[in-house]
């Protein structure tokens, strides 16, 4: 299984164990996002509910 993260799990600390700890353990693989990528989904998001 693949899980893709973003930048914010790395906050708060607990959060960033648990997720860390179980690709550890080989539960799941870590993809991370790109940040131009992500940021231009908030922006359009933002964009979009303040419409």
């Amino acid at each position: 299984m693949i899980a893709l993260l973003n930048a914010c799990v790395l906050y708060p600390a607990v959060l960033r164990d648990v997720l860390l700890t179980l690709a550890e353990a080989e539960i799941y693989q870590i993809r991370w996002t790109k940040w131009r990528e992500t940021s231009s989904k908030v922006v359009e998001r933002t964009a979009e509910c303040e419409g």
